[in-house]
């Protein structure tokens, strides 16, 4: 078996991301496994792996939009935003209680919160505060401020807003950057909102050129591990070596290029990337130097 893979693993709720890596790694028989974004135990998704010599090439794989769907049931707070904090007995106390906004309440609250906006992330996150983890802190009730940074949503789309069960719950689709906390975006949703509610459900759907069609899902049989590399390396130029261009690469040597534009260039030979490399001017000229082997 080729044991170098790049690709989305379907995450299942209830577990670790580093159960997953673990399958992952069982799979593959080797412990060179990196993720690109963990999930948290009660979500579920697209976990994005590499495995192998691949690895190398994490820096380089286009991971944004980031598309997650998410459901709020309002009514009661969560000290963690979602379900962790939730006992039956305190939905129980809610269930038949109404609302006193409506749907056109809610999307106007998310149009101001769409595009390049300050976020305070979650309080039980793995972010560090003066070098501790900010859930460990928060579990062992320590003062500590989060502060707020910016970050990036680029849309947000009502799904469904209705009672089910006695509870009233707002489904959503959520597309944003890098170090956006989903959690967060609900605890000001309600608070904007002036009412009680937690996350009870995430799921992420997309992570760039990753997607629920092209995960999979390890349970000991044999699956297709076919790597679409111009989704999973969307941004990157491609360029085809021949074997004597290889071979001068994998000595640390550097060649003649015929591009006319700097930027990283991923090298391919026979369908598989082999180098990293960077078009550099030397000399007057225009040359392919060698960043990292694969």
């Amino acid at each position: 078996m080729n044991k170098n893979w790049i690709g989305s693993v379907w995450k299942p709720k209830g577990i670790s991301s580093f159960k997953v890596l673990g399958d992952v790694k069982k799979y593959f028989g080797t412990k060179k496994v990196g993720h690109m974004g963990t999930l948290d135990p009660l979500a579920s998704g697209v976990l994005p792996v590499a495995v192998g010599k691949y690895t190398k090439l994490i820096q380089y794989v286009n991971l944004l939009p980031k598309e997650y769907e998410a459901e709020i049931t309002f009514g009661v707070s969560s000290d963690t935003l979602d379900a962790e904090g939730v006992m039956e007995s305190d939905l129980d106390k809610v269930r038949g209680l109404d609302v006193e906004f409506g749907l056109a309440d809610v999307e106007k609250i998310l149009e101001g919160m769409v595009g390049e906006v300050q976020q305070v992330p979650p309080r039980f996150s793995a972010l560090k505060v003066d070098g501790k983890r900010a859930y460990e802190m928060a579990r062992s009730d320590e003062e500590f401020e989060m502060k707020s940074r910016q970050v990036e949503c680029f849309g947000l789309e009502v799904v469904d807003f209705e009672e089910v069960d006695g509870l009233w719950k707002l489904k959503l689709k959520v597309s944003c950057g890098k170090g956006y906390y989903v959690r967060s975006l609900v605890r000001d949703i309600c608070d904007e909102l002036g009412v009680e509610g937690y996350m009870s459900e995430l799921i992420r759907v997309r992570v760039g050129g990753f997607s629920e069609k092209n995960s999979v899902e390890f349970g000991g049989e044999e699956i297709d591990l076919m790597v679409d590399w111009s989704e999973v390396l969307k941004g990157c130029e491609f360029l085809d070596l021949s074997q004597f261009e290889v071979d001068e690469f994998r000595n640390g040597r550097s060649v003649d290029c015929s591009l006319d534009h700097f930027g990283v260039v991923i090298g391919f030979y026979e369908g598989e990337p082999v180098s990293i490399l960077e078009v550099v001017e030397d000399g007057g000229k225009m040359i392919l130097k060698v960043k990292k082997n694969i």
